[in-house]
């Protein structure tokens, strides 16, 4: 073990788990990302359409 510390394998080791479990997260969330993609765009659109809609009367 290093000095004082954690060994470079050790957090190599942990670094490529981190990668792994965020990279699963991501896979499982794709299927989503187009509802959450379309609902912001609703909100940042409408959001805008209704300021628009006020000035306009």
């Amino acid at each position: 073990m290093a000095t004082g510390g954690r060994s470079r394998i050790a957090t190599a080791i942990a670094t490529i788990v981190v990668l792994a479990v965020i990279a699963l997260l991501v896979w499982a969330a794709l299927p989503f990302f187009p509802a959450v993609g379309d609902w912001l765009d609703g909100i940042f659109f409408g959001f805008f359409d209704w300021l628009r809609s006020g000035s306009a009367e």
